[in-house]
C-alpha cells in the first residue's frame, strides 16, 4: 500500500511511525505530524490507532486494512525468521508449528484477536479481547471513511480509487508496473488450507476459535466492501483494468 500511495503521492506522500518499539500513535500525534507537515497529502501508519476524528483529522479521508488473522500470524511468522534468523539451537523457527506453540506457551493471549484488540481497545491487552472490545472495534470501522482487506486487494483499491476520485482528479492506483508478469492467483481458501496442512488441524482450529473476533469483523468489512464496490460504475471494467 506504501508503494502505491507513493506512486501517486509522491513527495506528498509519508509514513507516520513512532520511534518506540510497539508504541501505538493517537489522533493528536497525527494532529501534530499534520500541523507540522503541511505539504503531506496521504500517510500511512501501522501504529495509528482509532478514533481519528477530532480536531484537524476530522478533515482527512480515513482508512484501513485489515488481514485475515491466520495469515497475519504466518506474516509474523516469516518476519521473525527473516529478523532473528535460524540456528539450530533455536527451536521456534524450524517450523510454524514449534514458533506458535512457543508464542502461546509464553502468553496465553498471543495471536488471539489482536485486530479487534488494536481497533477497539488500542492495542492495550490486559485480557482477550471480548464482545464489548469488538463491538468498539465495530464502531470504529463504521466512523472511517475506507475499510480494505488483504484478501480483496483489487476490490479494495478500487472502492479506495473512487472514494479518492471525488477529491483528487486522475487519481490512479495501479499498482503493477507494465510489463510485470503477475503470478498465478491462489485464492485465500487454498493458502488457508495449505496452513492447515502444515501446521495440524488440531492448532488451525486453536486459532480459529481464538481469532472468532477478528473473523466476524473481516466478515463485517466484506459485505460493505462488496456493497460499496458494486455501487460503482463500471466496476467490474475498473477491477479488470487495475493491474493494466
Amino acid at each position: 500500500m506504501n508503494w502505491v500511495l507513493r506512486n501517486q503521492f509522491e513527495s506528498a506522500f509519508s509514513t507516520f511511525e513512532s520511534n518506540g518499539a510497539d508504541k501505538t500513535l493517537l489522533g493528536a500525534d497525527l494532529e501534530r505530524f499534520i500541523l507540522e507537515n503541511k505539504n503531506i497529502r496521504a500517510i500511512s501508519s501501522i501504529g495509528l490507532t482509532p478514533p481519528l476524528k477530532s480536531g484537524v483529522v476530522q478533515q482527512l479521508i480515513t482508512g484501513l486494512f485489515l488481514r485475515n488473522p491466520l495469515e497475519r500470524i504466518f506474516g509474523i511468522y516469516e518476519a521473525d525468521r527473516r529478523q532473528f534468523g535460524i540456528s539450530p539451537q533455536d527451536m521456534r523457527f524450524q517450523s510454524i508449528r514449534n514458533y506458535i506453540e512457543s508464542k502461546v506457551g509464553e502468553e496465553s493471549n498471543s495471536f488471539r484477536d489482536a485486530q479487534v484488540n488494536f481497533i477497539g481497545d488500542g492495542g492495550t491487552y490486559y485480557e482477550a479481547p471480548g464482545l464489548e472490545c469488538f463491538n468498539r472495534a465495530k464502531f470504529e470501522i463504521g466512523q472511517i471513511n475506507f475499510c480494505g482487506l488483504m484478501h480483496l486487494f483489487d476490490e479494495s483499491l478500487v472502492v479506495l480509487e473512487y472514494e479518492l476520485g471525488k477529491y483528487f482528479k486522475n487519481i490512479d492506483l495501479a499498482y503493477f508496473p507494465k510489463g510485470v508478469t503477475i503470478g498465478e492467483y491462489i485464492s485465500l481458501e487454498s493458502r488457508l488450507d495449505l496452513m492447515r496442512q502444515e501446521i495440524g488441524s488440531d492448532l488451525f482450529d486453536y486459532l480459529l476459535n481464538n481469532n472468532r473476533y477478528d473473523l466476524e469483523l473481516i466478515q463485517i468489512a466484506e459485505v460493505s466492501l462488496i456493497k460499496k464496490l458494486h455501487s460503482i460504475p463500471n466496476w467490474r471494467d475498473k477491477l479488470l483494468n487495475l493491474q493494466h
